[in-house]
C-alpha cells in the first residue's frame, strides 16, 4: 500500500485474476481519481483482470 498524498483518496477494490477457482484478494491503494486507481491496479495486476474498484467518501455521495 502506497502512503498517502495530500491530494489521493483511499480506494478499495477485490481483485480476481485470472484463475476461475481462485477467491478475490481485498486491495486498497491511493490515487487521484478512479481513473488513477484503475491504472494502478492494471500496471499490478495485469490488463485482463477484473476488479470491483471503489471510494468510500464517493459512495456515501448522494446520487
Amino acid at each position: 500500500m502506497a502512503t498517502p498524498d495530500t491530494h489521493k483518496r483511499l480506494f478499495h477494490a477485490i481483485v480476481w485474476r485470472h484463475e476461475p477457482d481462485q477467491v478475490g484478494e481485498r486491495v486498497t491503494t491511493y490515487a487521484e481519481d478512479v481513473m488513477a486507481a484503475k491504472r494502478l491496479l492494471e500496471e499490478k495486476y495485469g490488463k485482463g483482470c477484473v476488479f470491483d474498484l471503489h471510494n468510500a467518501s464517493d459512495a456515501e455521495k448522494p446520487r
